[in-house]
């Protein structure tokens, strides 16, 4: 009678199994699609910017002609640019040995764009990564010292 008594007194506790929300699950899976997706699409395309010019390519005078107009319309959402002047387009390569000629590339980056416009002697560095204008200035050939003659002629010394 013993056994009958035990067997009484324990009780068979239903198992429950915790199922995820099907909305859960759903929104889950929809947030690893899209974020794999931008990653994607960043990895192929990268961030979507006008084209730039590498040394390696060489470009048509068409498309030359676009890409200085692509800089200065993105130059000129940030200030007045020189009117009448056709500018000269460079590219930063290596902004470490710029800095050390010339302090005008201070804050450079690889891959900044120089605008020299001849006519009115004013550059202007500009950022298209960061979309700013780094500095802007008076193009300045070199140093510039009068002669002792005095007759106002200049002399380029190349440092």
């Amino acid at each position: 009678m013993q056994e009958y008594q035990d067997e009484n007194l324990v009780e068979e506790v239903p198992v429950v199994k915790k199922r995820m929300n099907s909305k859960r699950v759903a929104g889950l899976l929809l947030l690893v699609l899209v974020g794999f997706g931008s990653w994607a699409y960043y990895q192929k395309f990268g961030i979507p910017t006008f084209n730039k010019s590498t040394p390696d390519k060489k470009l048509s005078e068409a498309d030359q002609k676009a890409l200085v107009s692509n800089y200065l319309a993105q130059v000129g959402k940030h200030m007045i640019l020189p009117q009448g002047d056709e500018p000269v387009v460079a590219t930063v390569d290596n902004p470490e040995a710029l800095v050390k000629q010339q302090a005008f590339f201070l804050g450079s980056v690889k891959g900044d764009i120089v605008l020299i416009f001849p006519k009115t002697q004013r550059a202007i560095l500009y950022s298209p990564s960061r979309n700013k204008i780094v500095n802007a200035g008076p193009v300045i050939a070199g140093n510039q010292n009068k002669s002792d003659t005095g007759s106002g002629d200049t002399e380029t010394v190349k440092p």
